[in-house]
């Protein structure tokens, strides 16, 4: 258990460290050489005592070495901005996909640029009405390639490769089929860092069933970070960073309070499932919306409602829109599946427009 803890105590000052050298560093330059020690030094000493507060035991030494890495390592980061970048723009994967979906007979005229948006980020084909009514009902989050497209196409890839078996061998072939989907998926859509963040967390998962280990979600959430920040020190000056990992950190921190409160009785049914998606949702706005506030100047009234409906026909969506996208290519794709493919898109468009409008 030391060795499972020890991630957290030394991610916390690296990720600090980090954070010292983007933002705040280059000021402390500007003071005299004994306030800039007094600084370096006395973060790493209050990581310590909230350490030893909270039963990590990591030595100073340590602390203080992956405080120090951490500011080494922002600063001699290029500091590009890592958000968001036009898929459109990039990989031959993405534009061959896009190609396959325009040429998909949807009826409605909206259905093929938004299953573009939601698969490949590229928004270019998607009206600026769609884009609005997103916006205005609290759902822009869903048009944005994120973590949550991710972890939507992990929860696919696993069911995909469920009949492979559940013996050792079959559970380590699925793991690496879905380490290598995800990956070249990241590296297609242009790597922000909210889908590295999640790939990260997909490949210590997956990589921890390979060798039978179990993890634990805050260790995951400060290797994640301690990773994402060793390649790549000024993405932490990232939007899409900031909020992914702060939405992660109140999923893990909130989410299981807010679940407990629903009397638990073994069986699964409608009620709990609100209760628990509008905990996640609750849990995740606690955390982002003073980041999206500050940045944004702006509050989602109706998140609660929006993500409840949003987020269950988003799933539905990507999965039909996958299975459509897959057997339009074979030339073999079904009738049917266009079309309930495209009343799950036009579904979602008609209900974040009543909200919009509320």
């Amino acid at each position: 258990m030391a060795g499972a803890r020890d991630i957290r105590g030394l991610g916390l000052p690296f990720v600090t460290g980090t954070l010292l050298g983007i933002v705040i560093f280059p000021k402390i330059l500007h003071l005299d050489a004994a306030a800039s020690i007094l600084a370096v030094f006395l973060i790493p000493l209050s990581f310590l005592a909230f350490q030893y507060h909270r039963g990590l035991k990591i030595s100073l030494f340590a602390t203080i070495i992956f405080f120090l890495a951490g500011i080494f390592c922002s600063l001699n980061s290029s500091f590009c901005s890592m958000d968001m970048q036009d898929p459109s723009n990039g990989n031959a994967a993405m534009a061959a996909i896009g190609s396959i979906i325009d040429n998909i007979p949807y009826p409605s005229g909206t259905s093929a640029p938004l299953a573009k948006a939601l698969l490949t980020g590229d928004r270019s084909a998607l009206p600026e009405e769609i884009v609005s009514i997103f916006r205005k009902s609290g759902a822009a989050h869903v048009l944005a390639l994120s973590g949550l497209h991710l972890g939507m196409i992990y929860l696919i890839l696993m069911k995909l490769t469920l009949p492979l078996g559940l013996f050792r061998k079959a559970r380590g072939a699925r793991s690496i089929f879905i380490i290598v989907i995800c990956g070249l998926y990241v590296k297609a859509t242009g790597a922000s860092p909210s889908l590295v963040r999640a790939f990260i967390f997909i490949l210590l998962n997956e990589t921890a069933k390979i060798l039978e280990r179990k993890t634990q979600p805050k260790n995951l959430l400060a290797a994640a970070a301690t990773i994402q920040l060793a390649m790549k020190p000024s993405s932490i000056a990232s939007i899409s960073f900031q909020l992914s990992y702060s939405a992660i950190l109140g999923i893990f921190l909130i989410f299981p309070i807010l679940r407990g409160f629903y009397p638990s009785t073994g069986k699964k049914s409608p009620l709990r499932w609100m209760w628990e998606s509008a905990s996640l949702s609750i849990s995740c706005q606690v955390f982002t919306s003073p980041l999206a506030w500050h940045y944004f100047n702006s509050f989602p009234e109706y998140f609660l409602l929006t993500n409840l409906i949003a987020l269950p026909l988003t799933s539905a969506i990507m999965a039909l829109s996958i299975a459509t996208i897959a057997l339009s290519a074979l030339g073999i794709c079904p009738v049917l599946l266009v079309q309930a493919n495209d009343k799950a898109i036009q579904a979602i468009i008609y209900c974040l427009t009543v909200i919009s409008e509320m």
